[in-house]
């Protein structure tokens, strides 16, 4: 599948934001109803905060321009996921003060040297004794963790075990972790919830 009508992006838009965009074509047939889809895309991220104007175009979408293309899927990426749908300057901060805080034993001062010892404590720290407490190898260990976070926490596996091992780049390592922060997050208000309902039974007893 491809983006050429505008039809996936507006798809995308939409399932990333939780919003709804309108004034869309569903079925384009000719160019200007494809252009269509993109401007609305274009107006939409805009209505967001972000700055596409100035480096992107419908008609750029539209050729599927693949350096751009791919420039404007981490853009989307790293607002919706990994900011959490915030505009923010400071997202690798934060994501350093949150594995920093889960594992200050390591400490980890950036993700491009990001390492599997530290997904599998991330791992652990966050849901203990979830693990098999010694794995034979490295490559066992990166599996047991991202199949452990892909089935108990609903954590997408984005790498091949091989990748994370091999060639975790800075920017999947973020994207990676910020599932982990979010988890982290939800797992949190459960508890905080949890607290506060059994606090209100125990009045009434």
């Amino acid at each position: 599948m491809d983006f050429y009508d505008g039809v996936l992006w507006v798809c995308l838009v939409e399932v990333l934001s939780g919003k709804r965009l309108t004034g869309t074509c569903k079925k384009p047939r000719m160019r200007i109803q494809k252009i269509q889809n993109m401007a609305v895309v274009l107006e939409f991220l805009k209505t967001e905060g972000f700055v596409v104007d100035r480096w992107l175009s419908a008609g750029d979408l539209l050729d599927c321009n693949l350096k751009i293309l791919l420039g404007l899927l981490w853009t989307l990426i790293l607002r919706y996921q990994v900011n959490g749908g915030k505009p923010s300057n400071s997202t690798k901060t934060e994501l350093l003060e949150f594995v920093r805080e889960k594992l200050p034993q390591h400490n980890i001062s950036a993700f491009h040297n990001w390492k599997v010892a530290y997904l599998y404590d991330l791992v652990e720290a966050i849901e203990p004794g979830c693990l098999p407490t010694q794995p034979e190898s490295e490559s066992e260990a990166c599996k047991s963790a991202m199949e452990v976070a892909n089935t108990l926490m609903e954590i997408p596996m984005l790498l091949d075990p091989e990748d994370m091992i091999e060639s975790c780049d800075e920017l999947s390592a973020m994207l990676y972790i910020s599932y982990f922060r979010d988890y982290e997050r939800q797992l949190q208000t459960r508890i905080a919830l949890k607290a506060g309902n059994t606090k209100s039974a125990n009045k009434y007893h």
